[in-house]
């Protein structure tokens, strides 16, 4: 395989749309019933419902944790209320028709952010994936802000990329850290990179929204404390979901482990893991930070790394590795080297798998494995940036290696 002329934003849409018609075409060969997106118009996503009381018991009773379910700071809260005001149906529909809006405008900020906005193959590779895509679909059944995330990352990167915009870049990624909290990685490439004024502005920014959750830092502790206890199989693309596959399967083999060793070596396995994958990028963003010109890919490639742990990471929140689809054409177009060819195909077998239809498998197959499915792409995908970071390090060469 020739790194120029493998074409990656095609071939990840295009086998994505094939497995999603192959998975199709088995439910209607075994008459099963075919549930790609559990939405019905009129009733609001679970997760929306969460966000939409908690900014309604932050206006009443001056908290927004009165919600169990509700596990991140509170300026989401505090942003929705405009929104909550409208009515929890109102709200919702709104919402809904929302969510697309902001994983296409993100995609499209990360693709023009190195000029491939324009060029037809990206923006239809985008469009065909996001079209297929579990995570999306599963991200508007639950109607979550992991959307709002993508187009915070994805803005943050844009304006990065010149110090005109510096302010705007720290704003965006401190609001995407605020929504979810799994983005404050960015801040490893930014340090990495010496990318000064971009963190001054984003710690400037957090400061600010550190002041606003003082009042309700100890509930937003207790609830997020609380998020990463909890382990499971069935929606979960952490690396913990693989490694509960493994030590399942070793207990049935003869190892017969309690369901609780289960859980607590299946999270221990997914930190050691992420340690161990996480490594060689960091090592060589080290190496090559002082003297790299940062252009924005340095960030997008610590994405997949955002979204790994802890126990359980919700599939929706993959929506980020739609990023992956522009900066792997950006990567080939500066990395020629045939060399690169394998981690470069690596990440793209992992990106598609990543966005497989895992509900419609798993009731196809009967097979609870099949959730586990998008979880081994992203293990794909941070083994081939790590492979890619690496490779990095070594002399350029005309040649093949």
């Amino acid at each position: 395989m020739q790194v120029d002329k493998f074409k990656a934003p095609l071939a990840i849409a295009l086998s994505a749309v094939a497995s999603f018609g192959i998975i199709a075409l088995g439910h209607v060969i075994t008459d099963k019933p075919l549930v790609f997106l559990d939405y019905r118009l009129g009733k609001a996503g679970l997760d929306y419902v969460d966000f939409y009381w908690a900014s309604a018991h932050l206006v009443v009773k001056g908290t927004p944790y009165v919600s169990p379910r509700y596990v991140t700071t509170p300026i989401p809260a505090l942003l929705n209320i405009p929104l909550a005001l409208l009515g929890l149906k109102a709200a919702s529909v709104l919402l809904l028709a929302l969510i697309p809006l902001s994983v296409f405008a993100g995609y499209l900020l990360i693709a023009k952010a190195w000029g491939l906005a324009r060029e037809e193959e990206v923006p239809l590779a985008g469009f065909l994936l996001v079209l297929v895509s579990y995570p999306f679909y599963f991200l508007l059944e639950r109607e979550n802000i992991d959307g709002w995330v993508f187009l915070f990352l994805a803005g943050g990167v844009w304006a990065s990329l010149t110090n005109k915009r510096a302010w705007l870049s720290g704003l965006l990624f401190s609001l995407a850290i605020v929504f979810k909290i799994y983005p404050a990685l960015v801040i490893l490439p930014l340090i990495l990179y010496r990318r000064k004024k971009v963190l001054l502005w984003l710690f400037l920014w957090l400061a600010l929204w550190g002041i606003v959750s003082l009042p309700w830092l100890t509930e937003m502790l207790a609830a997020v404390s609380q998020r990463t206890h909890l382990l499971r199989l069935d929606e979960n693309g952490s690396l913990a979901a693989l490694a509960l596959v493994v030590w399942g399967a070793a207990s049935e083999l003869g190892l017969h482990l309690s369901s609780a060793s289960i859980a607590r070596l299946s999270t221990l396995t997914a930190y050691v893991l992420y340690g161990v994958l996480l490594f060689p990028v960091l090592y060589a963003d080290f190496k090559q930070g002082a003297a790299a010109f940062p252009d924005g890919s340095e960030i997008v490639a610590y994405f997949p790394f955002m979204v790994a742990v802890p126990s359980t990471v919700y599939h929706y929140s993959y929506i980020v590795l739609l990023a992956l689809v522009p900066l792997l054409t950006h990567w080939q177009r500066k990395r020629l080297e045939q060399r690169f060819a394998r981690p470069f195909f690596l990440i793209a077998v992992g990106v598609s798998l990543s966005q497989w239809q895992a509900i419609a498998l798993a009731r196809l197959t009967q097979n609870p494995l099949s959730h586990a499915l998008p979880a081994l792409g992203l293990l794909l995908i941070m083994l081939g940036i790590g492979w890619y970071k690496m490779l990095m390090l070594l002399p350029l060469s005309g040649g093949a290696s």
